[in-house]
C-alpha cells in the first residue's frame, strides 16, 4: 500500500526523550498533586509566561534544592532515546520531519547542547517561543504550515494522548506513543516503513 503520509510530526519529550516532570515532581514535590504542578508551573512554562531561570527558582522555593541544582537535574533526566533519534533520522531522508513541543525553549536548548543536538532538527516548533501550546488546534496548524502540508498527509506523535486527539482534531492521523516497537507497528498500518 503506497502511503499518502508526506510529514511526520514527533513529540520530544516522552518520545525522543525521557520525560521529565513526571519523575521530578513527585520525588521532590509529593505534596502538589499532578494538576496542581500542571496548573501552576508547567501551563506558564510551556506557554512562554515563565523563564527556566524563574521557573527553577519558583522550584527551589518548594523542594529545597537550589535553582541551579534543579535546571541540572532535570536536563540530566531528560535521558535522549537515541535509537528514536536515528529512526527520526531515517525518516529524514523520505519525508518531512518536524518536532513539535510543549516546554520552556531555555530549557529544551540545555537539554540538546547538553546532547549534541541543537542542529538536529530541521523544523522544530517549541510551545513557549510561538506561544501557542498542545492540545490546541493553532500549535498543529503552524507546524503543518512550516512543513507545508494538509493535515490529512501528517502524523503526528505523542506520548500524551490528549495531545493526539488534538492533532486528530485538525486532521492528522495520531499515534500515542508507548515504544519504538509500537511506533514501528502504527507506522506501518499508514503504509510507513
Amino acid at each position: 500500500m503506497e502511503s499518502k503520509i508526506k510529514g511526520i510530526i514527533f513529540d520530544f519529550f516522552g518520545v525522543l526523550s525521557a520525560g521529565v516532570v513526571d519523575e521530578w515532581f513527585p520525588k521532590y514535590t509529593p505534596h502538589l498533586s499532578k494538576e496542581e504542578y500542571q496548573e501552576k508551573y508547567l501551563n506558564p512554562f510551556d506557554a512562554g509566561d515563565m523563564s527556566a531561570n524563574d521557573m527553577w527558582e519558583k522550584l527551589a522555593s518548594i523542594s529545597g534544592k537550589t535553582g541551579p541544582e534543579i535546571a541540572n537535574e532535570w536536563v540530566a533526566l531528560a535521558r535522549i532515546d537515541w535509537a528514536m533519534i536515528a529512526r527520526l533520522q531515517e525518516f529524514e531522508t523520505k519525508y518531512r520531519v518536524a518536532v513539535c513541543t510543549n516546554v520552556g525553549g531555555d530549557f529544551l536548548n540545555a537539554v540538546l547542547v547538553a546532547n549534541d543536538l541543537r542542529d538536529a532538527f530541521k523544523t522544530l516548533v517549541i510551545s513557549s517561543e510561538v506561544r501557542l501550546v498542545k492540545p490546541g488546534a493553532e500549535i498543529y496548524r503552524l507546524v503543518l504550515q512550516k512543513l507545508e502540508l494538509a493535515s490529512e498527509e501528517a502524523v503526528f506523535i505523542d506520548d500524551r494522548e490528549i495531545n493526539v486527539r488534538g492533532a486528530e482534531a485538525v486532521g492528522m492521523h495520531g499515534i500515542h506513543f508507548t515504544s519504538l516497537a509500537q511506533l514501528n507497528s502504527e507506522l506501518s498500518k499508514l503504509g510507513i516503513s
